[in-house]
């Protein structure tokens, strides 16, 4: 990856959980047709599944930090 792609990486990881969610959201939503609309739809639905069960309490989210931390080890 490229410096800025990293850069921009860090801080979408430091927003929080909703935000990125959005983000995903509309950048899943800016690409061209051409990208199989089931590929779109189901990340969609992944990302969906995820926040609702965020907010069922079923999984939690961990700081940003921690989490380029253990990617790193």
């Amino acid at each position: 990856m490229s410096t800025t792609i990293d850069e921009l990486t860090l801080q979408v990881l430091n927003l929080p959980v909703a935000e990125r969610l959005l983000l995903a959201g509309q950048i899943l939503r800016s690409l061209p047709e051409a990208v199989d609309q089931h590929i779109k739809e189901a990340w969609l639905n992944e990302a969906e599944d995820r926040w609702q069960s965020f907010l069922a309490g079923a999984s939690k989210a961990s700081p940003a930090d921690e989490v380029i931390q253990s990617i790193k080890a």
